[in-house]
C-alpha cells in the first residue's frame, strides 16, 4: 500500500483565481464605457444634422429675401407703369365718378357671417358718389 501524503491545507487554493467584486466592476465600467461612446457618437450625429439644418435655413433665407426684393421691385409703380407700356394696357388714376365710398351703416357683427343676407344689405349699404380726384 501506498502511503498517503498530506497536503498543505495552507497551499489549496479555496475559492476563484480572479475575484467576483473586481470582475463585476470591470463588467459595469465596460458597459459604463460603451454607454459614453454610443452617447458621443449620437451627440456628434445630431450635432451634423443641426448644422446641415442650419445651412439649408440660411440657404432658404437668402433665397426668401432675393424673391421678396424681386417681388417688391416687380410691383413697384414704375415697373407697372413699364410693364403696362410694354404690352400696351393704357391705365389711369380713377376719376371721381369712379369712386364709390361706401358708409358704414353698422350691420357688421364682426363674425364669419354678416348680420344681414346679402340681398337685403343693398338698401343698407348707403352707397353714394363723390366727386374726388377730379
Amino acid at each position: 500500500m501506498k502511503a498517503r501524503r498530506k497536503r498543505n491545507r495552507k497551499k489549496r487554493v479555496e475559492g476563484y483565481l480572479f475575484p467576483v467584486p473586481f470582475a463585476s466592476l470591470l463588467v459595469v465600467a465596460g458597459l459604463a464605457a460603451l454607454a459614453y461612446l454610443w452617447m458621443l457618437s449620437r451627440c456628434e450625429a445630431i450635432g451634423a444634422e443641426i448644422k446641415a439644418l442650419e445651412r439649408t435655413e440660411a440657404e432658404l433665407t437668402e433665397r426668401y429675401l432675393n424673391e421678396e426684393l424681386k417681388w417688391t421691385r416687380m410691383r413697384s409703380p414704375q415697373n407697372l407703369e413699364r410693364i403696362l407700356a410694354r404690352n400696351g394696357v393704357r391705365m389711369d388714376w380713377p376719376t371721381g365718378r369712379q369712386v364709390v365710398l361706401m358708409a358704414d351703416s353698422g350691420l357688421w357683427t364682426g363674425g364669419d357671417e354678416p348680420g344681414v343676407v346679402l340681398a337685403e344689405a343693398r338698401q343698407y349699404a348707403g352707397l353714394n358718389r363723390t366727386e374726388r380726384h377730379e
